[in-house]
């Protein structure tokens, strides 16, 4: 097992090393490119693009959600109940009409859907730490004030909904929680090579996928957006490399850290080069204020436009739209 992450700044190649290694590579060993949900349907372009039309025999490129999907196919749970957005808000309500006779800050405000929606957000991010509404309790306990009675109101509607969540035999969690505790028992990326593009950073149970995905597979290669040239930009980047040579570490993995540079000489790559850096104007032949193009909107789209501003005009007026 070897952890490898290659950093650099955008157009310094990374995704396009990492097809280029993967296509290398995929007739020794399954090879899985994870990214975020929304990229993968580029991403899977991409990888027809360089490996041809043979590429979903040896390739596949998944995201967390998809990822959860084939090892909860294996090690069951996959027909339990996931929540989506609308039973997460009433799951919340039920949290709250339990607990309200011991709120002190939340009582008036609790059935609000605006107010319902900011609760969901603020489970899922406790979720997405691993901070579990007992370690939440505990911390807040003591607190004084009023940003000690928001908290401690706080930690018991996550608490309730949390009951709510595992309560009655059931597991209503998102697919990437239970990924992160079924993957230890499964054997889906077992002997693979794991790739992880397009990421920012990562939250505390994708680190924790991570590191499972370390243990098991034969490599696993994290790109990372930025470089050493400048440390408050690329702050984000850096203490994630950090995290995962400390996570490589655990594990007693080797690590390789390689950095890529860019070498576009362009206008658009000038400009990446010195928007936050040093004030050199460019030379070259085009000009710069050109490389940039705002597309023309489609006749369909300016129909559209055209007759929303009509309705939404009548509507200001005062007529009945039917």
């Amino acid at each position: 097992m070897k952890l490898q992450i290659w950093m650099g700044r955008a157009g310094a190649g990374k995704s396009r090393l990492v097809l280029e290694t993967l296509e290398k590579q995929r007739r020794q060993r399954p090879q899985v490119l994870l990214v975020p949900e929304h990229a993968s349907h580029e991403a899977e372009l991409d990888l027809c693009r360089i490996c041809g039309p043979t590429a979903s025999r040896d390739a596949e490129v998944l995201s967390f959600r998809n990822l959860a999907t084939r090892v909860l196919s294996q090690t069951g749970g996959l027909a339990d109940v996931t929540l989506d957005n609308g039973g997460k808000l009433l799951t919340m309500r039920r949290a709250l009409q339990e607990v309200s006779g011991r709120l002190t800050v939340f009582a008036r405000p609790s059935q609000r859907p605006a107010f319902l929606r900011q609760l969901v957000a603020l489970a899922d991010e406790l979720y997405a730490y691993r901070v579990t509404p007992a370690a939440l309790m505990e911390q807040v306990s003591d607190m004084d004030g009023a940003a000690g009675e928001k908290l401690r109101s706080a930690a018991l509607i996550y608490g309730a909904y949390d009951t709510r969540l595992h309560g009655e035999g059931i597991d209503a969690r998102s697919r990437v929680q239970k990924l992160c505790d079924a993957l230890p028992g499964s054997d889906y990326l077992v002997g693979k090579d794991v790739y992880v593009d397009g990421f920012s950073y990562f939250n505390r149970v994708e680190e924790d996928i991570l590191e499972t995905a370390l243990r098991q597979a034969n490599s696993v290669t994290v790109t990372l957006l930025g470089d050493k040239s400048d440390p408050q930009l690329f702050q984000n980047a850096l203490r994630q490399r950090d995290r995962l040579k400390r996570m490589a570490a655990a594990v007693r993995s080797d690590c390789d850290v390689k950095t890529l540079v860019s070498n576009g000489a362009g206008a658009l790559a000038h400009l990446e080069r010195c928007f936050f850096g040093d004030e050199t104007p460019w030379q070259g032949e085009q000009p710069l204020s050109g490389c940039i193009r705002r597309r023309r909107p489609s006749p369909r789209w300016s129909m559209w436009r055209h007759r929303c501003g009509g309705w939404l005009g009548r509507a200001a007026a005062g007529e009945t739209l039917v």
